[in-house]
């Protein structure tokens, strides 16, 4: 009996301990990580407006009430990372989305003429087949399309995957015509 007790006092620390080790390096490399993670936004802004990789971006993040998740209003910034105002080069939308195959993030970029810039797929877990296909195959088409009038693929081979993306497109879409299509 004793033995048992010894047993679980020993295990109850061990796993106390390791807690405590797992709270102290997660408080240790938040601030990095959070780091990382804007680095990461960043970088999908890069590719959907062909930015150089030292182009100093500030991004307005606006959360939405409705399907769309986010759009983001990239402008310049100097070279302390404060938005010049009035240097917008573009608005992208973002919609966090699940399907059959699990949680999807796409980015649909809009330049300033009213244009697909690029559509990018971020986190995901769905099949990484039907990711890369759609990648390489389909995302390309939707560049320098008109947001008000852009044709999609009917057969792709990945349709959660796709119908994720073209729905992500559509939200955008009919968001940027109510709100920014004037501008």
């Amino acid at each position: 009996m004793f033995n048992k007790l010894k047993t679980a006092f020993v295990l109850v620390v061990i796993g106390g301990l390791a807690g405590i080790i797992i709270f102290g390096v997660n408080e240790l490399t938040y601030e990095r990580i959070e780091a990382n993670i804007v680095e990461q936004e960043k970088a999908y802004y890069r590719e959907i407006f062909d930015f150089e990789k030292d182009f100093n971006m500030f991004l307005e993040i606006n959360e939405l009430d409705g399907e769309l998740d986010q759009e983001i209003i990239i402008y310049e910034a100097d070279s302390n990372g404060n938005k010049i105002d009035g240097v917008i080069y573009g608005y992208a939308y973002k919609d966090i989305t699940k399907n059959n195959y699990g949680d999807i993030t796409v980015i649909v970029g809009i330049d300033l003429e009213g244009n697909i810039a690029k559509v990018v797929i971020g986190s995901n877990n769905n099949t990484p087949t039907f990711v890369n296909k759609i990648e390489t195959k389909y995302l390309y088409k939707f560049e320098e399309q008109d947001i008000s009038d852009y044709s999609i693929d009917t057969f792709t081979g990945a349709s959660y995957t796709y119908g994720s993306v073209t729905n992500a497109i559509d939200l955008a879409s009919n968001y940027y015509l109510e709100n920014r299509g004037d501008e």
